[in-house]
């Protein structure tokens, strides 16, 4: 096939999700478009363009999130107007749709093109996707660089097994991994299953898996770098991506904790006298400190909190969806959902039994799930 009619191709699967994507996005109300987290995103734009930085000036403190999301929107108001909320939505339509495409070239790398079809069509079809792409959130952005990052993972294993030059492909991993933070820092605690997948796919060599390993971190510095510069001179102190999130945390780690709902800020997972006392502190002492709580409870409660973390990790992630749930992300169907998780399953036996070929897709998935729901 050449390369002509190979790139029309995937303009043409490329064509295909983004109609799809307009198609949901045709079955909710304008209103639905924007949230409070979605103006403090907005807030940021519009204080970018007029050259205040990536501030907030609508909440009751100076919130630091990860820059790329607010810089997105701010390019959309340039050339759409501020508060354009349908435009960012329909970019985020585009970057949903080049999401499916890039799915299928995983698959392609990973299976070859008779079956590259297959993770085409799930995420294509699969309405929990599709949904978030109406949200002014940095969810579909981030699944963008998730997906993005397991390209660049499979395209760097390829290279190691093959025995080819794989330098680009090792600094790549690491400029995606960077800019993925960028956008949600949950893959800043990786490192230690990116390294253990290194090694084993040099044939247990540690130094060439600590070689791959130290590249990739400096690679996802660099990117970060200008960050933590911004950050340390506004708050005088190392904030990696988010100067928040640790009072989440804490109500995941705490004698109080629940683990068969999704996390809100209403929520009473905690502690009353304990939040009472530390909401009278200023507000990065009270980051620290319910951070500095919730490691406590985990150190002291380790084997309470593997069991916590992996109650929630099926009971969040490895369950169809309610009926209630599925009746908010207009997602009809038990039993489709449920299909989801089955080939889910399906795929991740494939990648124990395989390993070296699949394997990192079941580590990251396993990590991601793990993670969110400590």
């Amino acid at each position: 096939m050449s390369k002509r009619h190979r790139y029309l191709g995937l303009l043409i699967l490329f064509g295909i999700a983004l109609f799809v994507r307009l198609l949901y996005i045709k079955l909710y109300p304008a209103d639905y478009l924007i949230s409070s987290d979605g103006l403090t995103y907005s807030n940021i734009a519009e204080n970018l363009l007029q050259g205040k930085g990536f501030i907030t000036t609508i909440r009751d403190r100076d919130y630091a999130v990860g820059p790329v999301y607010p810089l997105l929107i701010a390019i959309t108001y340039i050339f759409f107007g501020v508060k354009n909320y349908f435009a960012v939505v329909l970019l985020q339509a585009v970057i949903s749709a080049l999401t499916t495409v890039l799915a299928y070239l995983i698959g392609e790398r990973l299976f070859g093109k008779a079956y590259a079809w297959i993770p085409y069509l799930l995420m294509l079809a699969y309405p929990m996707f599709s949904f978030w792409t109406i949200y002014v959130l940095t969810e579909t952005t981030y699944i963008f660089m998730i997906t993005l990052f397991i390209w660049a993972a499979v395209f760097y294993s390829q290279n190691v097994q093959r025995g080819k030059k794989h330098l680009s492909s090792t600094l790549l991993l690491g400029i995606i991994l960077g800019l993925g933070n960028l956008v949600r820092p949950i893959l800043l605690l990786i490192f230690p299953v990116l390294f253990f997948w290194q090694w084993f796919l040099h044939n247990w060599d540690f130094r060439k898996g600590l070689r791959d390993i130290i590249l990739v971190g400096l690679a996802m510095s660099l990117v970060m770098s200008p960050w933590w510069v911004r950050n340390a001179l506004r708050y005088h102190q190392f904030v990696a991506v988010t100067n928040y999130g640790a009072y989440e945390f804490y109500a995941g780690n705490n004698p109080y904790t629940v683990t068969d709902d999704f996390f809100v800020m209403a929520a009473k997972t905690y502690d009353p006298e304990v939040k009472a006392r530390v909401e009278k502190l200023p507000v990065m002492e009270q980051e620290a400190e319910y951070s500095k709580l919730a490691k406590t409870y985990i150190l002291q409660h380790p084997i309470q909190c593997i069991e916590r973390t992996l109650t929630k990790a099926v009971n969040l992630f490895w369950k169809p969806l309610t009926v209630g749930e599925q009746e908010f992300f207009k997602f009809s169907g038990y039993q489709t959902d449920a299909w989801y998780l089955v080939l889910g399953l399906i795929g991740g036996i494939m990648g124990l039994v395989q390993f070296r070929r699949y394997g990192f897709v079941v580590l990251l998935t396993l990590y991601y799930s793990l993670v969110v729901s400590l």
